[in-house]
């Protein structure tokens, strides 16, 4: 069986294939701000925040606390105390503490709990 060579399909950006030949586009000028929410402590940035500046996204008491991201699926009280600048993420199967400034380590804790317990937990 011999094999077809495909042609070369080029892929041009979409302002250069769609935006440049269209007639009816317009721009508007604004000022809306700008996060890269690639990480835990940028989307810690955008969120509602208390006093001590947690984000909470569930029922929580906190003591002695500040700025922490906490997030939880589940219909629990999370009760912390002591605890600054973290990331407390309750899912259904996994319990996550970690620094929420350190993207790179969160990153690597997501590719060794693939590599060690597969996707199961991901």
């Amino acid at each position: 069986m011999a094999l077809m060579k495909k042609p070369h399909i080029l892929k041009p950006p979409t302002d250069y294939a769609i935006m440049e030949k269209a007639d009816n586009v317009f721009t508007l000028l604004g000022d809306f701000g700008w996060s890269d929410v690639g990480s835990w402590d940028a989307l810690h940035e955008l969120v509602e925040k208390d006093a001590d500046d947690n984000a909470i996204e569930q029922t929580a008491l906190l003591y002695n606390s500040r700025s922490n991201y906490i997030k939880s699926k589940k219909e629990k009280l999370l009760v912390i105390s002591d605890l600054e600048g973290y990331l407390v993420a309750d899912f259904d199967d996994v319990l996550l503490i970690c620094k929420k400034d350190d993207a790179a380590k969160f990153k690597s804790f997501v590719n060794e709990v693939k590599a060690t317990k597969g996707d199961d937990f991901i």
